[in-house]
């Protein structure tokens, strides 16, 4: 690691590029070199995992700006090898864009050997990628063999390989709420990915990235702002492409801007009261709102239209930036948040006016200018918010005397998210493996494939979830019990099916050597269950969050 202090100083300079440098003092309680470091390494592996899904996506149904979003993707990659070279050597970074570009590749082989119907080449393209992500994980164990456990990023790279397959499944299937649902937890899957590769580059260089213990509470507010305000750019961008182009998935990924309207919402009732938040998402809602407006203007051709949405984005950029300054009038001042919100509106309507102009290229340079400018944003509103609230986020200098020397705990007083349990299930086709939150029992049946439909044991299903079973030979009936939820499949008729007293249509269950099993993704989904298939090793995967005090 030949002059690694100079190869670091590059990284930050292109750290800096990437998350610019804020004014004022509220700024060492946000930044510094690992705060940036962990900033950076997440907004570029999230930008990769929507680039690459939306790229997908395009090359599916061959879009004519198919190579244009291929580019942008390329370009992130750029990026990213700029910054493992700038710790590792240019050696390093040569090898790893070798490795890192390979994965792209074969996401693309499986899109083509999708849209061929050529089975073999999809089952090559998932032997190449399990073949990529134990190289890629080679490398960064090579790199930092103290802190980077091969196994542990390998496990992490599958997770992201599963993420976007099982994203692009759903659009071939036309299960669009299951595709934006997994783009969101890849994209949420890459920052903990930043977060990993960030801690670990620390450990191996603490002189030059200190701790942050005494800050976290900071970095975390910082990071999560950056990923929620990045999130709500892209995913304007592709719903205003969507409803450009009258696509069968407009109203899913509108759907997924509002679940992230609410994510963002629930940060500002965490910050600053319930209030604020009924009073911040009415206000936020009504932007999305007009550049939808906008889009429809432009396919009506109607220069009126549009000049109507422009105006109203006017008023909501006013409206907004008094709200911030409103709740923070020592550090939000209300021209300096409009002027950010008025850079925000034209990074969007540059890229879907470029995108209706065919002008691709440029469509997809302002939508990486829109997210990236999106963590300035979250830069400024995490500087003022810790500001502002110095006596509840732990910074430097401000410690709190807990009456025994040490500290109060993850340096901040904020709520700043609702806090969950999570439980996880996993089973394998033709495997007798059951698996909940890491503890494994054995079944007496397996989970089956049927026509492109995966089935599951009903009775293993309600043991996973926590639900009860009960079966009415009479009646020829199987009744399922979570909670206030209901569910009764006949055994006689496998088509007819009830949840909640209410007949479901288009799916049916299946009977086998006296057993019933139950439409993994439909039921599971009813119940509140993300559900994904891995193409990979055949395994069903489900998680369910549960709130908790």
């Amino acid at each position: 690691m030949k002059g690694i202090k100079a190869k670091i100083g590059v990284l930050l300079a292109c750290l800096m590029l990437v998350v610019p440098t804020l004014a004022g003092a509220q700024a060492q309680n946000v930044k510094g070199a690992t705060q940036d470091l962990r900033a950076a390494l997440g907004q570029l592996l999230g930008e990769h995992s929507v680039l690459a899904i939306i790229a997908m996506q395009k090359g599916y149904d061959a879009s004519a700006d198919f190579n244009e979003a291929a580019n942008a993707l390329s370009a992130n990659t750029d990026d990213l090898t700029a910054a493992v070279a700038s710790v590792y050597g240019d050696s390093a970074g040569t090898e790893f864009k070798t490795i890192w570009t390979s994965h792209i590749g074969y996401f693309v082989d499986y899109v083509k050997a999708t849209a061929a119907k050529d089975e073999p080449a999809r089952q090559k393209a998932i032997a190449n990628l399990e073949e990529y992500r134990t190289k890629q994980a080679a490398f960064f164990a090579n790199a930092n063999p103290d802190n980077f456990k091969q196994d542990a990023i390998a496990d992490g790279l599958k997770m992201h390989i599963h993420h976007l397959l099982d994203a692009f499944d759903a659009y071939v299937n036309k299960d669009y709420s299951a595709v934006y649902a997994g783009t969101r937890a890849a994209y949420k899957h890459m920052f903990e990915t930043g977060d990993t590769l960030a801690a670990g580059i620390a450990a191996q260089y603490p002189t030059k990235f200190p701790s942050i213990t005494s800050n976290q509470g900071a970095s975390d507010l910082r990071s999560a702002l950056g990923r929620l305000l990045g999130e709500h750019a892209v995913l304007a961008v592709l719903a205003m492409q969507k409803g450009h182009d009258s696509k069968p998935d407009f109203d899913a990924v509108s759907l997924s801007l509002s679940d992230n309207t609410a994510d963002l919402t629930a940060a500002i009732n965490n910050v600053y009261g319930s209030e604020a938040g009924e009073a911040f998402k009415p206000i936020w809602t009504s932007h999305i709102g007009y550049f939808v407006n906008y889009v429809k203007g432009t396919a009506a051709k109607s220069e009126t239209d549009r000049a109507t949405a422009v105006a109203d984005l006017e008023t909501y950029r006013m409206e907004q930036a008094k709200f911030f300054a409103s709740a923070n009038p020592d550090y939000f001042k209300e021209n300096e948040i409009a002027d950010g919100l008025n850079m925000h509106i034209n990074h969007l309507l540059d890229s879907f006016n470029h995108y209706d102009q065919a002008s691709y290229t440029a469509a997809y340079s302002d939508l990486r200018t829109a997210y990236k400018h999106m963590f300035t944003t979250a830069d400024s509103l995490a500087g003022g918010i810790v500001a502002q609230n110095s006596d509840k986020f732990q910074v430097p200098g401000t410690t709190p005397d807990t009456g025994n020397g040490g500290s109060t705990g993850n340096g901040t007083d904020i709520d700043l998210g609702t806090k969950f349990d999570i439980t996880t299930v996993s089973m394998k086709i033709n495997s007798k493996n059951l698996t909940v939150n890491g503890k494994v029992t054995t079944m007496d049946s397996t989970p089956i494939l049927q026509n492109g439909t995966t089935y599951i044991p009903a009775r293993y299903w309600a043991q996973a979830t926590g639900g009860t079973i009960t079966f009415d030979k009479a009646a020829g009936t199987t009744t399922v019990t979570n909670g206030f939820n209901v569910s009764v499949y006949s055994t006689a008729n496998p088509t007819k099916i009830s949840l909640n007293g209410t007949a479901v249509t288009g799916t049916s269950i299946v009977v086998q050597d006296g057993r019933v099993y139950i439409p993994v993704r439909s039921i599971s989904e009813f119940y509140g269950w993300k559900v994904g298939f891995n193409s990979m090793d055949q395994s069903i995967n489900m998680s369910k969050q549960y709130e908790v005090e």
